[in-house]
């Protein structure tokens, strides 16, 4: 059009203007006068009719912004253009081949009818551990939208197994130190609670904060989750869920063994998973038993009380132990003289500290901070807290920020492929996880009811115990020292004992022994950190005589 044509028009278009404006007017008017929720209910109206083709721009707009390039799930080919809409989203057709796409099957995004700015939200509600009260009050608040707790449940749980699958758990290397952390097995949300342990107990008892219900048969039943844990000297964590109870060496293998690259010095305790790994991988292996500080405080109490209030020092009591190997060492790295050892410890920093540490900050979080996490998704909630650590330490700030939460969603959204499914975070059973066999716990019940009834402790429980994962005696007997089963067989004058240096012939010979249910009731015993009334209840099971049950 012309100017001239524009400038005769223009009395028109100014009358036209003046409509508009008195209409504007009125409307405002008009909704001044309703009440608050009449105002809001002609908000979500209006926004639930706004065109798809603006939700598209905003989406379009998005994906430019941080480089989101859609690959062709066909051919492989980037060169595409928006073809259709799908549920507001762009429907992309490869320049190629002329396939056409959704670029977000496999994503967060896809199913998704929420709008994009609200699934930013919901990342950043995740990732600050927001409650489901407050996410429920914020949607309504800020976006004027209502989701049941399910609902909030449901997407949550999807950003979760997103991050989980996007983000892997690092590759440790260096100094390693890794250990085994256990929480209660929980049910929490579940319309029907499953009994993992149906030999030990008739029913699964619901546990609240007024009713406490004690454990049956501690970590080494089902009444457990097993997380195994591990920091390297970067700070860099990795963590994972092996199921119910505690795991075995080949758990250990298959669970964690993608997360152990190159590895100088292995930090662990005791437990026969973690000596077998590194047999079999020939890693130098730091040991450092779960009972060493108790044991330190036994042998200064026996100092004292054996020379008339005398005290020792723990340095003296290290180094008349260190020579038979009964606290903390090294294996696989040659034999070294205790001066060498705590000189080798210092300057590589070999000790649990920070695992320890670790361990209760994790406990704080699931416990405290979530008030419990259901059993069939802790992994996910453990997952998003290690992804934090972990990004803390290699950006040097926090991810909290509502940016923060924006850059994390392109990222998951802009991950090509199928990396999540709905069986990720729905419907998951309880049984499905790893469990310690029946006939397992039917012994570990049988024998710990045993050891409550002579010890009169109805507590009592094999949980501090690292080495008892079978109740198969010349396995266990092969967990022991080379000292311990000389003196075993010395004391039970077993002959060429000095002159074998092979533990599983020492532990074949001890199984010959008529004594040895006494002789595996006492090491068990010996090794278990809950039992105050050892030396008792030796003495009752041997007056109980000598059983074949446990064999």
């Amino acid at each position: 059009m012309r100017l001239k044509d524009i400038m005769k028009d223009k009395p028109r278009i100014s009358e036209e203007v003046k409509e508009l404006r008195a209409k504007l007017k009125e409307i405002e008017k008009k909704i001044k006068a309703l009440s608050e929720n009449d105002r809001e209910f002609v908000l979500r109206d209006y926004v639930k009719k706004e065109p798809k083709k603006r939700q598209s721009t905003e989406w379009e707009l998005f994906m430019e912004k941080h480089g989101i390039r859609p690959v062709c799930d066909k051919c492989g080919c980037v060169q595409t253009y928006m073809h259709a809409l799908e549920n507001g989203k762009p429907r992309r057709r490869c320049v190629d081949c002329g396939h056409t796409f959704n670029p977000f099957v496999g994503t967060i995004a896809q199913g998704s009818h929420l709008p994009l700015k609200v699934q930013i939200a919901f990342v950043y509600y995740t990732i600050n551990n927001f409650s489901l009260t407050d996410i429920q009050q914020n949607l309504r608040t800020d976006y004027g939208i209502e989701l049941t707790q399910g609902s909030i449940i449901s997407n949550r749980h999807k950003i979760l197994a997103a991050i989980e699958h996007r983000f892997a758990m690092p590759i440790l290397s260096g100094v390693v130190k890794v250990d085994e952390c256990c929480f209660r097995e929980c049910q929490k949300g579940s319309k029907t609670l499953i009994n993992t342990v149906p030999t030990a107990v008739a029913e699964r008892i619901a546990r609240t904060k007024e009713k406490k219900v004690p454990s049956q048969l501690g970590t080494f039943g089902n009444e457990f989750v097993c997380v195994v844990t591990a920091i390297d000297n970067k700070g860099h964590i990795a963590a994972v869920v092996t199921g119910l109870s505690r795991m075995s060496a080949l758990d250990f293998e298959s669970y964690f063994g993608d997360y152990l690259g190159d590895i100088s010095f292995l930090c662990s305790d005791g437990f026969s998973a973690y000596h077998k790994y590194c047999e079999e991988h020939a890693i130098p292996h730091y040991i450092k038993p779960s009972t060493m500080d108790k044991d330190i405080r036994k042998e200064e109490r026996e100092w004292e009380e054996t020379h008339n209030g005398e005290k020792i020092s723990r340095d003296d009591i290290k180094k008349s132990k260190y020579e038979n190997q009964e606290l903390d060492r090294i294996e696989n790295y040659g034999r070294l003289t205790q001066a060498e050892f705590e000189e080798l410890k210092s300057k590589k920093w070999l000790t649990l500290d920070d695992i320890d540490s670790f361990h209760r900050q994790l406990k704080r979080h699931i416990n405290k901070n979530m008030t419990g996490v259901s059993a069939v998704y802790l992994h996910l909630y453990i997952s998003l807290y290690v992804f934090k650590h972990n990004w803390k330490k290699d950006h040097k700030t926090p991810l909290t920020s509502y940016a923060d939460a924006e850059m994390l969603y392109a990222e998951l959204v802009g991950a090509n492929g199928r990396f999540i499914q709905s069986a990720d975070w729905k419907n998951r059973d309880i049984l499905a996880m790893r469990r310690t066999p029946a006939q397992h716990i039917t012994r570990l019940n049988t024998f710990t009811e045993k050891a409550r009834e002579l010890s009169n402790e109805r507590g009592f429980v094999f949980d501090g115990n690292n080495k008892l994962t079978h109740f198969n005696k010349r396995i266990y007997f092969r967990t022991a020292t080379l000292t311990q089963l000389r003196a075993i067989c010395k004391e039970y004058k077993v002959k060429d004992y000095t002159t074998t240096k092979s533990k599983e012939e020492l532990a074949r010979r001890i199984c010959a022994l008529p004594e040895v249910n006494e002789i595996f009731v006492r090491l068990l015993m010996a090794d278990t950190v809950n039992a105050p009334l050892t030396d008792r209840v030796v003495e009752l099971l041997r007056e109980e005589g000598q059983s074949n049950q446990f064999r």
